[in-house]
């Protein structure tokens, strides 16, 4: 179950026939949040690059795309990143990054949600200003332009959700995704005027209880320095699932 958790995305992009590159049992793909997940199952270090070589040359590279980063067991995520940052001439930071999910036997009620809103188009402007905080604070870059495009497509996951407080003024953010077994909490962030009140804790505890609304298991993912997080997310009931390797791409550098 723990390898469920972990790449939660994955399995739910490949059982849904989301775009995937895969060859011989392995897969490599974009989920929504932009990160580059990939998906080995106890393959060497030769296989792992000999796909991945395979993936640049007749996908990344032939398309001039840029990789914004992967996320991967740790000596997956490095021999993937060593080998992207050499043919586009780039650098990169890693971290690592702690998975949670929310066992069934913990209680969340459902007045939890009770300020729980889905979000609307006049949202959509602090919304759009809360995202950018979040890659700074949080990831330590800036906001894809590819998060800000609508994505009208039917098979997308993503739920955006604001909690509100009197006159429906909106204090915190989170999206759910998933369409499997699993429903990602992502994207939670406070407005800083608003924090120390437990709207961050209102607002995961909400998600979660809306994902097993839906027969979901709720999960999510957090830097492991990320002391907050940690502590919020472990005082809910969650618990550690296994870590993964966070890497991040820089802009490429001109030859």
């Amino acid at each position: 179950m723990n390898n469920r958790i972990l790449y939660s995305m994955c399995y739910d992009m490949l059982e849904h026939r989301h775009e995937a590159y895969k060859n011989g049992g392995l897969a490599i793909f974009s989920p929504e949040a932009l990160l580059w997940v990939w998906l080995a199952q106890d393959r060497s270090k030769t296989d792992v690059r000999l796909f991945f070589n395979d993936f640049l040359h007749n996908f990344f590279l032939q398309k001039n795309e840029t990789l914004v980063g992967i996320v991967a067991e740790e000596d997956i995520a490095q021999t993937c990143a060593q080998m992207y940052s050499f043919a586009k001439n780039t650098s990169y930071t890693e971290k690592e990054m702690l998975a949670y999910f929310l066992p069934k036997d913990v209680v969340i009620g459902a007045e939890e949600q009770r300020g729980l809103r889905t979000a609307v188009a006049r949202d959509m402007p602090i919304v759009l200003e809360w995202l950018k905080a979040f890659y700074v604070e949080t990831l330590h870059s800036s906001l894809s332009q590819n998060l800000t495009r609508q994505d009208n497509k039917s098979e997308s996951s993503m739920q955006l959700y604001t909690w509100n407080i009197e006159n429906f003024v909106p204090v915190a953010m989170g999206v759910l995704s998933g369409m499997g077994e699993t429903c990602r909490i992502n994207l939670v962030y406070v407005a800083p005027a608003f924090r120390g009140k437990g709207y961050g804790r209102a607002i995961v505890a909400a998600l979660a209880s809306k994902a097993r609304e839906n027969a979901q298991l709720p999960v999510l993912y957090t830097s492991c320095d990320n002391i907050i997080a940690n502590g919020l997310y472990k005082s809910l009931g969650f618990q550690e699932a296994g870590r993964l390797t966070e890497i991040r791409f820089n802009t490429p550098t001109s030859l």
